[in-house]
């Protein structure tokens, strides 16, 4: 079976594509647009598959309801539009980093990413 388009957001360059064993993959990679060519080449061929049920499948707890919780938002970011996250973390009152980054901030910008790291590491009083 050849793979399926299950989702292409209207006005997006990506479609996110399915196999006969139930995994996507999102094409073209948008992931390491920042990322050193040769790093983003090879996590481009070494990254697994995501299951393709993920996209319909609710979380059984939200943990960020009771949890005190820290998000990054990467402003460059082109699989997750970086207005819609900024909406959602708003909205659910969480403590916001935003660096100018790919997906892959972790990757291309990692001082940046370790700040929000150790802040949440801190105790809370919860």
């Amino acid at each position: 079976m050849e793979p399926r388009v299950i989702d292409r957001p209207e006005k997006s360059r990506y479609e996110i594509l399915a196999d006969a064993s139930g995994f996507a993959r999102v094409l073209p990679e948008p992931t390491a647009a920042d990322v050193e060519p040769q790093l983003a080449a090879v996590l481009a061929v070494s990254r697994r598959p995501l299951a393709a049920r993920a996209f319909g499948e609710a979380a059984p707890v939200a943990a960020w309801k009771t949890k005190p919780s820290w998000v990054l938002v990467a402003s460059a970011d082109r699989p997750i539009n970086p207005g819609v996250e900024r909406y959602g973390y708003e909205r659910a009152g969480k403590t916001t980093v935003e660096v100018d980054s790919s997906h892959l901030a972790m990757l291309a910008q990692p001082k940046a990413v370790t700040g929000p790291i150790l802040a949440a590491a801190r105790p809370t009083g919860h």
